[in-house]
C-alpha cells in the first residue's frame, strides 16, 4: 500500500510560518495561497517564500519600514509618505532583491538602507526618486550592485531620469520642466522649426542677423566693451570723468590757466596750486576715532583707559619697585617679570612658573602642582610627592551586545561594530599618530558564575585607524558579552 507524505500546511490565506516554525531542511505549504516555504539560515534566520501556482517571481507590497528578503521582489508605495527598505544583513554571492514604484517616487522618494554593506562601491542609502523605476539589487560578494529599468511611462523626476550616452530616439515623446537641455545637436538636423525675433524669422537650422530699435533698448547703462559712439549730444550729465585730453573749447581759462587766482589757506598755509605745501595739524584738531593703519608708531608716554589692548609682540614695563616687577592683572592677577603668572584668590593661589626656561609649572607655588614640560608633556604632582608625567585617555568607549543589537553607551574618540560572536572592530574617531598605544578592556559576564576575557584579538594587529577586541570564556569559545569597557592611552 503506498504511503502519503504531507508536508507541513496551512489553509488559512496570508498565513506564513514564523523561523520558530521550521527546522533547516524541512517544507511548509499554504494551500491557499499556493505558496511554498523554507527556512533560511545565513548568520540570520529567515523564512523564504517560493510561488508555486503563480509566477515565479512574485512582489509584496510595502507602506511602511521593511526589511528585505533576499530573492524577494517588493512594490513600494510612497503615497502615504517616505519610508526605508534596508537590504539583507550579511548577504551572500548571488542574493538579490528587487524594488519597484508602487506610487511615485518622483513625488516622494524611497530611502533604500545599505545594512552596513554597501551599494554600488558607495558607504552610502540610496535615494530611489524616479517614477516608474525597477530596481534590481545583486550582491557580488563585496558589494550590492544596481540594474534599473525604467518602465514604459518614463520618468519624469527632471534633468536626472533620463540619461542618454549614446544614439537614443524618442518617439511621441514630451519633455516639459524649465532644466531641460539638450546639446550637441547639429543645426543641420533642426529643420522645419523657425523662430521671429524683432520681425526677423530665423530658422534653427540656419543663422541670421537681428536688429533693434534704440527706443526699445531696456536698462540704463551700455555693455562695458561699447567703448564708442557716434552720438551728437547728450543729456545733462551728473558726474564726467576723463582720461585723455579735452578736444574742443571750454568756458574761461581753465585751457591756460597755471595756478589759482586766489590763493587757499589750509591749516594756515596758502596754496595756489604752483608748488607742493606741508600741511600740519594741531592734535586737538583731529577728527575721527582711529589712527591710520599705517601709522604703527608714536612717541605717546601716557595714555587713557584701554578697554582692550592686543600686542602682537613683546611688551615691556617698568617695575613697580625696586622688588616687585610686575603688571597687574584685574584685582587678582600679576604678571611677573621672571615669567611667573599668579592669580590670587581667597582660598589660595594659582601660580603659573617658567622654573628658569625649564618646565611651567601649574601649582600652589612655585616648586609643586602641575607643569607643561618643553618636550610636550604633562606633569603633575597628584600628591605623591614630585611631579611625574602624566599620560592622558586619547579614546574611550562602553558599549555592549543587548537584544540582538550593538548598543554604545557613550564614547569618546571610538566607535564599534561587531563582525561576528565575541569579536568586535573599534575605530577611532581621530587616528592616532602610531601604533604604539594601550588598550584597557574589561567585559561584563553575560551571566553568572561565567569569566569572560577580553583581549586584543589573535593574530590581529593594532593600526593608527583602530584595532580588533576578541571575547571569550574558557571551555565556551567566543561569545558576545552586554557591557565592554575599552580604555586607549597614548
Amino acid at each position: 500500500m503506498a504511503n502519503t507524505v504531507k508536508l507541513k500546511r496551512s489553509s488559512v490565506q496570508g498565513k506564513v510560518p514564523a523561523t520558530g516554525d521550521l527546522e533547516l531542511g524541512e517544507l511548509a505549504l499554504n494551500t491557499n495561497d499556493g505558496v511554498l516555504f523554507f527556512k533560511r539560515d545565513n548568520g540570520s534566520e529567515s523564512v523564504v517564500k517560493v510561488a508555486t501556482t503563480t509566477n515565479l517571481l512574485s512582489y509584496t507590497r510595502v507602506t511602511s519600514n521593511t526589511t528585505a528578503v533576499s530573492r524577494q521582489s517588493y512594490i513600494a508605495d510612497t503615497s502615504g509618505g517616505t519610508f526605508t527598505i534596508t537590504l539583507p544583513s550579511g548577504p551572500a554571492s548571488g542574493d538579490w532583491v528587487t524594488i519597484a514604484d508602487g506610487a511615485s517616487f518622483q513625488t516622494t522618494a524611497l530611502t533604500v538602507g545599505r545594512n552596513s554593506s554597501t551599494i554600488a562601491d558607495i558607504a552610502e542609502n540610496l535615494s530611489l526618486n524616479i517614477e516608474g523605476v525597477s530596481v534590481t539589487f545583486v550582491y557580488d560578494g563585496s558589494t550590492w550592485e544596481v540594474y534599473t529599468q525604467v518602465g514604459a511611462q518614463g520618468g519624469d523626476g527632471g534633468s536626472s531620469d533620463v540619461t542618454a550616452s549614446s544614439t537614443t530616439t524618442f518617439t511621441n515623446k514630451t519633455i516639459s520642466g524649465s532644466s531641460n537641455t539638450l546639446s550637441n545637436i547639429a543645426n543641420s538636423s533642426l529643420t522645419n522649426s523657425s523662430v521671429t525675433i524683432n520681425g526677423t524669422s530665423v530658422s534653427l537650422g540656419g543663422s541670421g542677423t537681428v536688429t533693434a530699435a534704440a527706443g526699445t533698448l531696456t536698462g540704463t547703462t551700455l555693455k562695458s566693451t561699447v567703448v564708442s559712439s557716434s552720438l551728437t549730444s547728450v543729456g545733462t550729465l551728473t558726474d564726467l570723468t576723463v582720461t585723455n585730453t579735452i578736444t574742443g573749447s571750454v568756458s574761461g581759462n581753465a585751457a591756460t590757466a597755471t595756478k589759482l587766482a586766489t590763493a587757499r589757506a589750509i591749516n594756515g598755509v596758502d596754496f595756489d596750486g604752483t608748488a607742493a605745501i606741508t600741511v600740519t595739524a594741531a592734535a586737538g584738531t583731529l577728527t575721527g576715532t582711529a589712527l591710520k593703519s599705517t601709522v604703527v608708531s608714536s612717541s605717546l608716554t601716557s595714555v587713557g583707559t584701554l578697554t582692550n589692548v592686543t600686542v602682537a609682540g613683546a611688551a615691556s614695563t617698568t617695575a613697580n619697585s625696586a622688588t616687585d616687577k610686575y603688571i597687574n592683572v584685574g584685582t587678582h592677577g600679576q604678571l611677573f617679570d621672571d615669567g611667573n603668572f599668579h592669580i590670587h584668590s581667597s582660598d589660595g593661589a594659582l601660580w603659573l612658573n617658567s622654573l628658569n626656561g625649564s618646565d611651567i609649572n601649574l601649582g600652589l607655588q612655585s616648586n609643586s602642582g602641575t607643569s607643561v614640560a618643553k618636550a610636550n608633556s604633562l606633569h603633575m604632582n597628584a600628591g605623591y610627592g614630585s611631579i611625574a608625567p602624566t599620560f592622558g585617555v586619547r579614546a574611550w568607549i562602553s558599549c555592549g551586545y543587548v537584544g540582538g543589537t550593538m548598543v554604545t553607551n557613550g564614547s569618546g574618540n571610538l566607535s564599534v561594530s561587531r563582525i561576528s560572536a565575541g569579536k568586535y572592530q573599534f575605530t577611532f574617531g581621530t587616528a592616532m599618530p602610531d601604533e604604539n598605544y594601550s588598550v584597557t578592556c574589561t567585559a561584563k559576564t553575560p551571566v553568572n558564575d561565567s569569566d569572560v576575557a577580553a583581549n586584543l584579538g589573535y593574530n590581529t594587529t593594532t593600526t593608527t585607524t583602530g584595532f580588533i577586541i576578541h571575547c571569550a570564556r574558557y571551555g565556551t569559545g567566543f561569545l558576545d558579552v552586554p557591557q565592554l569597557c575599552i580604555q586607549v592611552v597614548r
